[in-house]
């Protein structure tokens, strides 16, 4: 550093360098002033060691981003954004964050506290119109800790204790509030960037007594059934699936999936709802999965035994959730599934699940043949065609990001954490930020993003299309476009299916028409793009957008004309 004593901004950025934090997605404001002084005033030392400033130019874009290179990297996050108003847009994502226990550390300038002549005080209107009693407030029901620090001298354990917290497990979001005052100050007192950094928090052991009894449960059961939701970010979790199911046939689905853990072409992979399956299992597996099924229209056999398995099996999180379990065990899925391999692994003759799942595997691969055989042979796209398409690309270098676009059974995705869909919040405009976050953690990979129309506009497309040509982000986007609100046009059919609105295909509320040209949003920052209206169209373009994302390296977006969905 060129100064001689750091001020708390270059403390704060050190730290988060030593913590090996390789970004700071920021969408800064006034209060970023003593940040962008340390960025300009380090030297070359200091610029290698810190985060990597990243202008992004919309907040909620900022932690879709941020939510995405963690699911690629298993490494947490920092998110800068400015004060109240920046915070409020940076909610909805913190709220998805949340949900799938993402790691990001949040940041948030702070409104000058002091109206006179301290380093930082309050020089412009806004900063007193933007001052607020309780900051944090606006998130305290979605992060696990926050804090507002008051002195320079506390930055280093702040940050520490933000790293612990938002990387202890359950994993998940915090909040640190950095007024600039304090950031602005020098760190003459309190800990140095030398003081050494906490430990990481050991992953919890599942108890040994709870897993002999399950796998006793397990090696009895007819059919037993693993379900799982979602995967980790470090795939020991799908490596662990795998593992189990090579030891001992055990059927695993993935309904509302937003990870996948499985193989879809696994011997024991049944796909990806319940329907005819939970029924009819005698012992239920159920691995960080927090809505196995939908009570209202499915219960588990009477005499089913059921284990709940995570870090927190009763998802706390979540103000009501009564599915029914004989055990929780709190611990390391991928530990725990590795436990029962073991003790498995110890049964003495053939398991009498091995039929079972076999001819279950055999119905559900006749299923997708009728799935295959029933698509329309007419110009009209279906969200299951685009799925089909996809299936031709889906390597071991592509990775995709389903945000209300083609479900995964057609698509069948061949290794674990290769599909992602957004987490039960239901944060609309997920899926192209986090595309966009998982390409710039992993540039080697082919990163898709196939979204909804109205997910495309959530997603502030303007502001995603810029971050795409300003950090060189070739992400192929396709969008799924019915003109339709179509999520909510389902849900009035299926909440009334004999009432008024299901005899009206574009019920009040729900119409987006006309559409937009999003195509034009997306070559206005130098993107290919192409508009396709009929499915006899669709495979050359689909075909040419990889070509321009592989070879030249450019952003692609497909704009397709697709028929409304029905059904739950």
């Amino acid at each position: 550093m060129k100064a001689a004593v750091m001020t708390a901004a270059e403390g704060f950025l050190t730290r988060l360098g030593q913590h090996g934090i390789k970004y700071l997605f920021a969408n800064s404001g006034t209060d970023f002033a003593p940040l962008i002084e340390a960025y300009e005033n380090a030297d070359d030392y200091a610029l290698a060691l810190w985060p990597k400033p990243l202008t992004i130019t919309h907040e909620t874009v900022a932690v879709g981003m941020a939510h995405g290179a963690f699911l690629v990297s298993n490494q947490p996050q920092a998110v800068m954004v400015h004060v109240n108003v920046g915070l409020a847009n940076a909610i909805m994502g913190l709220i998805n964050a949340q949900s799938d226990k993402v790691p990001i550390l949040m940041f948030a300038g702070r409104t000058p506290i002091t109206e006179f002549h301290r380093l930082g005080a309050r020089m412009t209107p806004i900063q007193y119109g933007q001052e607020m009693f309780d900051q944090a407030g606006m998130l305290r029901d979605v992060v696990k800790w926050d804090y507002e620090i008051r002195y320079a001298e506390q930055i280093i354990d702040a940050v520490d204790r933000a790293v612990s917290v938002a990387t202890s497990a359950p994993t998940g979001p915090v909040f640190l509030g950095l007024p600039r005052e304090p950031l602005a100050e020098p760190m003459v007192q309190g800990r140095g960037v030398d003081h050494p950094l906490p430990p990481r928090s050991c992953l919890q052991l599942p108890d040994n007594a709870a897993l002999e009894l399950l796998a006793e449960k397990i090696a009895k059961a007819k059919f037993p059934l693993l379900i799982c939701q979602r995967g980790d970010a470090s795939g020991q979790l799908g490596e662990a699936v795998n593992r189990l199911c090579k030891i001992y046939p055990i059927g695993v689905i993935e309904p509302f999936v937003i990870t996948n853990s499985l193989a879809a072409d696994h011997p024991c992979h049944l796909g990806y709802q319940t329907k005819g399956l939970l029924e009819k299992a005698d012992c239920l597996i159920v691995v960080e999965s927090p809505v196995p099924w939908i009570q209202r229209f499915a219960t588990p056999a009477k005499d089913c035994h059921i284990a709940h398995i995570g870090h927190d099996p009763l998802f706390t999180n979540m103000p009501m959730r009564s599915f029914p379990s004989s055990q929780n065990i709190n611990g390391a899925a991928h530990l725990a599934l590795d436990g029962l391999a073991k003790l498995l692994a110890k049964q003495a003759g053939e398991p009498v699940s091995g039929a079972t799942v076999k001819a279950f595997k055999k119905t559900r691969d006749e299923g997708l043949l009728a799935m295959l055989d029933g698509l329309p042979q007419t110009g009209v796209i279906t969200a299951d065609m685009v799925a089909v398409a996809l299936a031709d690309y889906l390597d071991q270098n592509t990775i995709v990001f389903s945000e209300l676009g083609p479900a995964p059974d057609l698509a069948r995705p061949g290794f674990a954490n290769q599909w992602f869909t957004p987490p039960y919040s239901g944060g609309l405009g997920w899926g192209i930020p986090a595309a966009l976050g998982a390409k710039l953690a992993a540039p080697e990979k082919r990163v898709i993003a196939c979204v909804g129309d109205g997910s495309y506009i959530f997603a502030n497309p303007v502001a995603c299309n810029q971050v795409m040509a300003a950090l060189s982000l070739p992400v192929l986007v396709i969008i799924l476009n019915n003109q339709s609100w179509n999520a909510t046009r389902r849900a009035a059919h299926n909440m009334y299916p004999d009432g008024a609105v299901s005899k009206i295909n574009n019920p009040v509320l729900t119409d987006l028409a006309p559409s937009p040209d999003f195509t034009a949003i997306a070559s206005a920052n130098g993107g290919w793009t192409s508009a396709v209206n009929h499915s006899e169209n669709m495979a050359t373009q689909i075909a040419k957008a990889m070509e321009i994302v592989d070879v030249e390296k450019r952003p692609a977006t497909i704009d397709l004309r697709v028929a409304k969905r029905d059904g739950f």
